[in-house]
């Protein structure tokens, strides 16, 4: 039988709905889902940005700009294949979908709230239900550090498809150019070793529906449905990293988004934090400096 989404069709699958995220690594948590996993709604942009911010940075004049349900703090411990520790999870769904058990490959929730210029460029398709998290950053040291784990409704029988959910860490400020189109921003949340922006076509296990090839498989971890697992998301990305040097003193702005691609299903979800890892410790922090401003 073949399934559909928004037209195009895709063999022996059935379309529902799909749902993608953003989580950075922290602590705190005041309702457990799955298996050791804790979420806590209603946090301001305040709240967020000084959860994520590690020694040596200041943050200032922190904006969100994302549905009610679409963002908030977590904890994970002892989640296999999920890093352990606290964070922040940004998503185009409702974020307590990041629980398990995977009992579903199409767990979604449509806010129809627009969608972010900077990944639509990007990602050379229409986006919606974006979710951004955006601050200035004075930091102390020569580079800024941020470690985020990207989590996907969409893996993998969308894998190879337009619906190529993504997410952006983008900076500005004193001394960086800027990415082509992009108006003075770059982004740095950047697949290591090459110039690819973090999407679903651009880290995966492959489609084998469609004969799409893996594609940066080491940075991958797949979920398959059962009721084992503490986490919804069919698959998360791991040991990938956004990092950037920077003048000692200035003023950056930063900006984290994330948004689905081409359509409003399927969710997913954007996690950053400050240590190696996918939830767990602080997001950003500096190194390579003994001075203070």
């Amino acid at each position: 039988m073949n399934s559909q989404k928004e037209g195009i069709q895709f063999p022996g699958r059935l379309a529902p709905a799909v749902f993608t995220a953003l989580v950075f690594w922290f602590l705190s948590g005041s309702e457990s889902f799955g298996q050791n996993i804790s979420i806590e709604y209603n946090q301001t942009a305040t709240e967020l940005a000084e959860s994520i911010a590690g020694n040596g940075v200041q943050l200032i004049n922190p904006v969100l700009v994302c549905a009610d349900s679409a963002a908030g703090k977590y904890n994970a411990q002892s989640v296999t294949g999920f890093p352990d520790g606290p964070g922040i999870v940004l998503s185009t769904g409702n974020i307590q979908d990041l629980r398990g058990p995977n009992q579903s490959q199409s767990t979604t929730t449509e806010f129809d709230t627009p969608g972010d210029s900077l990944l639509t460029f990007i990602a050379g398709n229409s986006t919606f239900d974006a979710c951004a998290l955006e601050f200035d950053v004075v930091p102390i040291g020569d580079t800024l550090r941020f470690n985020f784990t990207f989590a996907s409704e969409e893996y993998s029988e969308y894998v190879g498809t337009p619906f190529n959910d993504a997410f952006g860490f983008f900076i500005s400020g004193p001394g960086i150019t800027g990415d082509p189109g992009l108006n003075g921003q770059e982004n740095i949340a950047l697949i290591p070793g090459t110039s690819d922006p973090v999407e679903i076509n651009s880290v995966n296990n492959g489609n084998p529906d469609i004969g799409f090839p893996a594609v940066n498989p080491q940075f991958f971890v797949d979920n398959p449905l059962g009721f084992n697992s503490a986490v919804e998301y069919d698959g998360w990305t791991q040991n990938i990293f956004a990092e950037k040097i920077v003048t000692p003193c200035d003023t950056f702005h930063l900006k984290l988004v994330i948004a689905d691609v081409a359509d409003r299903e399927y969710d997913h979800l954007h996690t950053p934090t400050g240590n190696p890892g996918s939830v767990s410790c602080n997001l950003l922090y500096w190194r390579h400096s003994h001075q203070r401003c």
